[in-house]
């Protein structure tokens, strides 16, 4: 019943005790170039859309 709970847990983990140690700058680069990745998807996403209709 636990096997399924643990690797989240175990990951969760690991990246919380990465973002703590992490640089200051880091810990703001990192979130900035994830929404410039998801702002690219949606765009591109959104031209797929345009383009089939």
């Amino acid at each position: 019943m636990w096997a399924h709970v643990a690797a989240p847990v175990l990951g969760l983990g690991v990246t919380v005790a990465v973002i703590v140690e992490a640089a200051r700058t880091t810990r703001w680069v990192g979130p900035a170039w994830l929404a410039a990745g998801l702002i690219a998807l949606a765009a591109q996403r959104s031209g797929r859309r345009a383009h089939s209709a």
